[in-house]
């Protein structure tokens, strides 16, 4: 009997060993290769610069900011250079609607600037914002 439980303990393992190594060589998701940062140069082919804006806090105060969009494309870098004044326009509602509070500290630009990706990915048609830079910000 003990021979029995050993030889099908033996026969699991063998078969779970043989299960990993057939998952790891063949199902397994590949990992994503890590891209390599820009150079400076290719940055600027990319990005565009939002003309300095001030406008209202819900909660009183107001704000001055600027902002670097980062597109993933040239052609997507004309497509915002074209829709400048729809850019503003988000940007300025998406300030308006925010307290001083949501806009402090690293976690609050932070949020600003996804909440202004997504809004802006909406609007294009030709690629992406991949990334939103504050470059200049002013609150009181």
């Amino acid at each position: 009997m003990r021979k029995h439980v050993l030889l099908l303990l033996s026969a699991i393992l063998l078969l779970a060993t043989v299960t990993f190594i057939i998952w790891y060589w063949f199902v397994k998701p590949e990992e994503e290769p890590k891209q390599k940062p820009l150079s400076a140069e290719k940055l600027l082919e990319s990005v565009i610069e939002t003309q300095d804006m001030t406008t209202n806090l819900k909660s009183g105060g107001f704000i001055q900011v600027k902002f670097q969009l980062q597109a993933d494309s040239v052609p997507a870098k004309e497509e915002l250079s074209q829709r400048m004044f729809q850019i503003r326009h988000i940007m300025l509602q998406t300030l308006a609607s925010k307290n001083a509070e949501d806009l402090r500290g690293e976690e609050g630009i932070n949020h600003l600037e996804k909440n202004i990706q997504d809004k802006l990915n909406q609007l294009m048609s030709e690629g992406q914002v991949i990334k939103v830079y504050t470059t200049k910000k002013l609150l009181q």
